[in-house]
């Protein structure tokens, strides 16, 4: 997974084809590129790295976090109704992944259920491995929890289809 010198457009562009030709399988985004003063994922400032990683086949990844973006007015970052640039390829290219969001997943799930990836965030200190440097439950009881109630093949889709389709596992 390619991580991005996201504060400079021209350098996460070139980036990303030399990762591409070293052959990662993904490209990690902040979803909140607002928060680090720079435009929002809806802003076409963003085109050029949509465009490159559409090119090389790479899924966009990035953390649903604090879920600001479903609150936009139709609920995707990416609006865009001419369907130009990075704002069409939400649904073709982008994925969020989650590893202890509870509020909005259901809503997540619903709206984007082949977009959405379960992570444990393992080896980092405060991932889904509990210890004293975090909050966490083991993932089985956090799958359980959030997860439970889907239908069995959504499920599987967020714990494992999607993530073997989109790196190409299969």
């Amino acid at each position: 997974m390619t991580a991005l010198p996201f504060w400079d457009i021209k350098a996460s562009v070139d980036e990303i084809t030399r990762c591409a030709q070293l052959g990662h399988k993904s490209i990690l985004f902040p979803s909140q590129p607002q928060d680090f003063g720079f435009a929002p994922l809806a802003h076409t400032d963003w085109d050029p790295v949509g465009a490159v990683a559409e090119e090389a086949g790479l899924p966009i990844s990035f953390h649903i976090g604090s879920q600001e973006w479903l609150g936009t007015s139709d609920g995707n970052p990416f609006s865009d109704p001419a369907g130009m640039g990075i704002h069409a390829s939400f649904e073709r290219q982008v994925y969020g992944c989650f590893w202890f969001e509870r509020e909005m997943l259901s809503q997540t799930i619903e709206r984007y259920p082949n977009n959405i990836l379960y992570e444990t965030d393992f080896a980092h200190p405060t991932s889904m491995s509990p210890g004293p440097a975090t909050p966490a439950v083991a993932p089985r009881q956090y799958a359980s929890e959030v997860l439970g109630k889907l239908p069995r093949d959504l499920a599987g889709k967020i714990l494992h289809d999607n993530a073997a389709r989109v790196y190409h596992l299969e």
